[in-house]
């Protein structure tokens, strides 16, 4: 086990020295919009928290945490005119590792020199998490990318997760979106392959119920995410959420309810371009 843990880290740090020297381009489709209420209203501070069926996008290593079925679902509207959809649903499986399978849908009316038309994007993905040591998990998601506007494209991505309880209160993950992944646009014929990026991030329980979390983006302190998550539970059926963050500096605050194995999450984010709420419906079986 200890070889093969050797073995991970070295092509983790490959995967770096790779993202650093790729010539990929920035793609406007499948850019990290985040999915979940409950992860938005911490500001995207989720990599080392992930622990429910959200760590499909997030950090899939967080899928070990699992202890039975979950499905999550979320819809935003963009500006007025993109609809945004996630679903997901994740299950743990007894000697095997826990594994989850998610739909992210972005479309909106736009107007091309052609006339109005839809354009579309759309990623399923499968995903795996397993501990492969003692308080060391690891995750990763395979994903079906799909473009379809006045052109259309299609093809795969990667990610790998991490997360690792380095003290009793305190966990660190890592998330490594897209080193390996590419495009090919039908019409003509050429591929491309999207921007890669690596996420680190670290939670801590100050006390029972709060937790405070931070992640920031290729560390680029101009893409920083912080949050803060409390939940008070009731006697016996409920429990309740209360959140707050930023992302990149903007606002969230978010809210969830839940009761006996249902929840409902609510979701502000302020941005400069508008503000969007976002609303996720779960349940665990």
């Amino acid at each position: 086990m200890i070889k093969f843990v050797k073995i991970s880290l070295i092509g983790i740090l490959g995967l770096f020295l790779l993202m650093q020297t790729s010539n990929a381009v920035e793609e406007g489709a499948f850019a990290r919009i985040g999915v979940g209420a409950r992860p938005l209203g911490m500001g995207g501070a989720f990599v080392a928290v992930a622990d429910d069926a959200n760590s499909v996008y997030w950090n899939p290593a967080g899928l070990t945490s699992l202890k039975g079925m979950e499905f999550t679902s979320m819809y935003s509207q963009q500006l007025g005119i993109i609809d945004y959809n996630f679903l997901a649903f994740a299950s743990p499986f007894e000697n095997i590792g826990n594994f989850g399978i998610s739909w992210i849908g972005l479309s909106a009316d736009t107007i091309y020199s052609s006339g109005v038309g839809t354009y579309s994007e759309n990623t399923i993905a499968i995903s795996y998490g397993r501990e492969v040591i003692p308080n060391l998990s690891v995750g990763v998601n395979l994903k079906f990318l799909s473009v379809s506007a006045t052109k259309t494209s299609s093809g795969f991505g990667l990610d790998i997760g991490a997360q690792y309880r380095a003290m009793d209160k305190l966990e660190v993950g890592l998330m490594i979106v897209d080193p390996v992944s590419n495009i090919k646009w039908q019409e003509s014929g050429t591929s491309e392959s999207l921007k890669s990026l690596y996420i680190l991030g670290m939670a801590y329980e100050v006390i029972d119920g709060l937790t405070l979390a931070c992640d920031i983006e290729n560390l680029d302190f101009d893409k920083l995410h912080l949050g803060a998550e409390y939940w008070y539970f009731y006697p016996q059926l409920a429990c309740l959420g209360l959140r707050a963050g930023s992302d990149r500096g903007n606002l969230a605050v978010g809210a969830t309810l839940k009761i006996e194995n249902f929840g409902f999450d609510y979701a502000f984010m302020s941005h400069d371009i508008g503000n969007s709420h976002r609303i996720s419906v779960g349940a665990r079986f």
